[in-house]
């Protein structure tokens, strides 16, 4: 929901009711049953005091943050007659009591959502997020779908990326881009084929094809998206991921990617310049060194993850998860960055968890994580607990030791405990206090003996 095909049909259903409903009272004197308004109002308020503080050998202590953090999450829908509407705002404000930090005001969805109640068309403008179109991440603008059969939909969006939720309208980078996309009538099955151009101050940024395909099965499912940019002439993004119920007691998971970053696009030829525009550089460089200079500046990411959870009885579980990820320069372009990156890192983790152990609801569980990168190897033992003590109070301890062997500046040990609770006022009401340390060791700091560091937190 809203997006089944089902939908539609419970639509019609539901308004044949009502209009058995209103024929049967002439004079439109209709009682109206709690819980069937036509307008709906719900979402959260959160409310955080955070302060994070540090100490370095036997200096005095510092702030280094001291906010009051405000975010809400607030949607409505209702209907009119001919259309179904809805809307939501995500965002936060983040009040800071320290003079030299910033107040940020952040915004992730602001939109307003029409449709008729067939369905068959639907519009949406303001600041959302689109999957299966080529849109990498939230934008501006505006996502209208044509809904052709059960089986077949048109999408066009029009609008600006957004690079960070604190920014607000980019009226420099523009992009249309348009959908195809079909879907199996029982929903297990979905694909879409996309294609996007985008363009900086008028000149081209990236222009992509690609697709989106979902399918979920009884016993495994399986999401891929493939991106490429037919004006950089390369491979933007390949992901797949996989889940597989073996069993009913043993899930595998494994997901495969390779994609660039930053994202291709010509506006990256702006990274380590002095200069602010595109239109500054092309006075400086042609078109084919702007190119070559933004897709240097793009590297190459590879990954594969897999992990493996296994029920061994009703109350313990044991799961493993390792990964491979190596992020490197593309060297096959000329001018690249100044110093070639090659990073092979990975990293096998396992974890034993119990839940309902000594309390209904209860959960432990323990970890045990090696990590090895280029620059140090780190070997980490995670501790976790969530008890609840009440009704409506529960607690959550943590507690991690990481031992970091390090190539220069010394070897460093690393404790941190912390505190999660939380109690629950009311059905909707909740306090939460969140409270930590990190104690860090450095031995041989720069060759002239140890450091000690001590951060705090309190939320």
């Amino acid at each position: 929901y809203p997006d089944s095909p089902k939908t539609s049909e419970v639509k019609k259903k539901i308004a044949a009711l009502q209009q058995e409903l209103y024929a049967s009272y002439p004079n439109g004197d209709v009682e109206v049953i709690p819980g069937t308004e036509n307008w709906q109002y719900f979402g959260t308020l959160d409310q955080f005091y955070l302060y994070d503080g540090g100490k370095f050998d036997d200096n005095s202590s510092d702030t280094y943050r001291s906010s009051l953090l405000s975010s809400a999450n607030f949607n409505w829908q209702g209907r009119t007659r001919a259309l179904d509407i809805a809307g939501r705002f995500s965002g936060s404000y983040d009040y800071s009591f320290l003079d030299e930090r910033d107040s940020p005001t952040r915004v992730s969805y602001l939109y307003l959502d029409v449709a008729d109640h067939e369905a068959k068309h639907r519009g949406r403008l303001g600041r959302q997020r689109l999957s299966g179109s080529g849109i990498l991440g939230y934008f501006d603008g505006l996502h209208y779908q044509y809904q052709l059969n059960q089986k077949y939909a048109l999408r066009y969006a029009v609008g600006s990326p957004v690079l960070s939720s604190r920014d607000s309208v980019d009226t420099d980078r523009l992009f249309n881009g348009l959908a195809v996309d079909y879907q199996t009538p029982d929903g297990s099955f979905f694909i879409s084929l996309y294609g996007l151009n985008q363009t900086i101050e008028g000149d081209t940024d990236r222009r992509a094809l690609g697709t989106e395909v979902r399918y979920f099965g009884e016993n495994y499912s399986v999401y891929s998206l493939l991106d490429y940019d037919i004006y950089f002439d390369e491979l933007n993004i390949f992901h797949l991921f996989g889940n597989w119920r073996i069993s009913n007691d043993r899930v595998a998971s494994l997901t495969l990617e390779q994609r660039r970053s930053p994202p291709l696009a010509m506006s990256n030829a702006l990274q380590g310049q002095t200069l602010a525009s595109i239109d500054d550089l092309q006075s400086i460089f042609s078109d084919s060194e702007l190119k070559e200079l933004a897709l240097s500046r793009s590297l190459v990411y590879k990954s594969v993850y897999a992990s493996l959870t296994q029920q061994l009885t009703d109350r313990w579980q044991a799961m493993i998860d390792a990964g491979f990820y190596n992020l490197s320069t593309d060297t096959s372009v000329p001018g690249s960055l100044e110093e070639d990156v090659d990073s092979d890192d990975w990293y096998l983790y396992g974890q034993l968890m119990g839940s309902g152990l000594f309390k209904p609801r209860d959960f432990y569980s323990v970890g045990l994580r090696y990590a090895d990168s280029d620059r140090q190897s780190v070997t980490s033992l995670l501790l976790r607990g969530r008890i609840p003590l009440r009704d409506r109070l529960q607690m959550t301890p943590r507690l991690r030791f990481d031992y970091r062997d390090r190539d220069k500046d010394g070897n460093q040990w690393q404790v941190s405990p912390s505190l999660f609770t939380t109690y629950r006022l009311t059905k909707k009401t909740s306090l939460e206090l969140n409270i930590g340390l990190e104690y860090k060791r450095m031995d041989g700091y720069q060759d002239e003996g140890d450091l000690d560091e001590q951060y705090y937190f309190l939320s």
